[in-house]
């Protein structure tokens, strides 16, 4: 599954971050707007990460 990295501004107002991966997948828990299957393949996206020894990203995606 596909992760998406976004560059943020120093400014931008609507920008949360976050001081670990868990601590921000348990705030979207809370939010209504995020759907449990967002959630889910979050989840599995950050164990598949986890679990590489390397990691290979072109354009912007990490490839496997």
């Amino acid at each position: 599954m596909p992760l998406l990295i976004i560059k943020k501004n120093a400014d931008d107002t609507n920008v949360k971050e976050y001081k670990s991966i868990d601590e921000a997948i348990a705030d979207l828990e809370n939010d209504p707007n995020v759907s449990t299957e967002k959630i889910e393949k979050l989840r599995l996206s950050v164990n598949t990460l986890k679990n590489k020894r390397s990691i290979k990203i072109r354009n912007g995606e990490i490839v496997a």
